[in-house]
């Protein structure tokens, strides 16, 4: 946590426009006491180990998914007929309550998909699409799987 603390010190004092020994010394001060109290809700109290690497390819796939999405639904929107919208659901193989989280956000943020509810079992994420045709409805799931796949490898 000291490490975090320092380097969060002088992020801290580089905002402040000045490179004093009191800037640093408050910036510890206020890094230390906020990792103090985020530190308890992290990874280790919800089994989850946060590898780095994945967590790259896992954000390297949203960009991609998000500028895909965005051009999906671009195009939604010019030529808006014929498109069916529909609540699918995708079996979840993500376990623990982050890894589904940060999966079911990942969806809601990605445009033209909607992460309504998880099932009680957690085995099951709900969501709506915008896209659900036959075709388009195996795209937006293999672009989930894919997904999820990625916040497996990153989180698990």
């Amino acid at each position: 946590m000291i490490g975090w603390a320092l380097a969060l010190a002088l992020v801290w004092t580089g905002l402040q426009g000045e490179a004093t020994l009191a800037n640093f010394v408050l910036g510890f001060g206020l890094a230390w006491g906020a990792l103090a109290v985020v530190r308890p809700l992290g990874g280790r109290r919800f089994g989850t180990r946060w590898r780095p690497v994945p967590m790259v390819a896992l954000a390297a796939l949203f960009v991609r998914e998000l500028f895909v999405s965005n051009a999906r639904v671009f195009a939604a929107c010019l030529w808006p007929q014929g498109r069916d919208r529909a609540v699918i659901a995708v079996p979840l193989t993500v376990e623990g309550p982050a890894a589904i989280a940060v999966f079911a956000n990942l969806v809601t943020l990605t445009p033209g998909t909607l992460s309504l509810d998880v099932s009680e079992d957690r085995r099951t994420l709900f969501v709506h699409t915008l896209f659900c045709s036959e075709a388009e409805e195996s795209q937006v799931r293999s672009g989930l799987a894919a997904m999820e796949r990625r916040v497996k490898e990153a989180m698990e």
